[in-house]
C-alpha cells in the first residue's frame, strides 16, 4: 500500500509541480511542501528498494526478511 500510494502522489505532485512551474518551489507555495514531503516518502520507510524485495520474496509464499532499515 505504502509502495502505490506514495508512487502515485510523487507521479500527481510531479504534474502539479510542471503546472505550477517555478512558483512551485517557493515557500510560500503549499505544492513546495507537499512535493518535499511526497519526495520524502519514497525513502523514508521503507524505501522502495526493500518494499519490492519485501513484495517479491512474500507474494511466491516464502517467509518473509526483516529489512535492515526497518525496525519492529
Amino acid at each position: 500500500m505504502k509502495h502505490i500510494a506514495t508512487n502515485n502522489a510523487v507521479e500527481m505532485l510531479d504534474l502539479a509541480m510542471q503546472i505550477a512551474g517555478s512558483s512551485g518551489f517557493h515557500r510560500r507555495n503549499p505544492l513546495e511542501r507537499m512535493y518535499r514531503d511526497v519526495r520524502a516518502g519514497t525513502v523514508h520507510p521503507a524505501i522502495n528498494l526493500d518494499t519490492e524485495e519485501l513484495v517479491g520474496t512474500v507474494a511466491p509464499g516464502v517467509p518473509p526478511p526483516v529489512p535492515s532499515g526497518w525496525r519492529g
